[in-house]
């Protein structure tokens, strides 16, 4: 599709994503669905959101807020992804107990879905913006039960299951960063302007 569609992908921007997902459901698609496809959404607009610089913004900013948590998030993972490669060299009770650690360090994450469902998608709504706060609150979800199952199987799942469960959540929350950063937030820079 990328290569079929590359000239029209080329200058997609923010705006038009969110153009494009609320369409698709007031014609009738079930949220879910494009939940499940919110990915390649993504996937085939990336090489052009890439190119757009993040709006400025002054700490203390709600959005500049989400955005420093993000960060933090992204280290955590980071570190995560180093202990997981470690427990594949050498399984151990004691690797185990840290990583649990960290996902509970993980769960916190919450906090910065529940303020976005709570608090910026409400204001969002206001002014049109439904669907894609919808298939994020339902990505939301998702993660939330991947960080639930993961932490009840870290002390005594295969290793296998461990390092699989791990692969799924990291990358859709990594997913999820990448669509706040160069969707959500830029989105909610130009409809919340006072």
């Amino acid at each position: 599709l990328k290569s079929t569609f590359q000239d029209l992908l080329k200058g997609a921007t923010a705006e038009e994503i969110v153009h494009i997902e609320q369409s698709l459901i007031a014609e009738g698609l079930p949220v879910e669905q494009i939940q499940f496809l919110c990915d390649a959404h993504v996937a085939l607009f990336k090489e052009a959101l890439d190119t757009q610089l993040p709006p400025e913004m002054q700490p203390g900013h709600p959005i500049y807020t989400f955005r420093s948590e993000n960060e933090i998030v992204e280290l955590l993972l980071h570190t995560l992804d180093e202990k997981i490669e470690k427990l594949k060299q050498a399984d151990s009770k004691t690797l185990r107990d840290d990583i649990a650690r960290d996902i509970e360090k993980l769960k916190q994450m919450d906090l910065h879905y529940q303020r976005k469902e709570h608090l910026l998608f409400p204001l969002l709504e206001k002014y049109g913006f439904t669907g894609p706060s919808a298939v994020m609150w339902g990505i939301h979800d998702e993660i939330r039960a991947g960080w639930n199952e993961l932490s009840k199987q870290i002390a005594d799942a295969s290793l296998n299951g461990v390092t699989k469960k791990y692969e799924t959540l990291q990358q859709k929350i990594r997913e999820m960063i990448y669509k706040e950063e160069h969707i959500l937030f830029p989105n909610a820079l130009a409809q919340l302007t006072s």
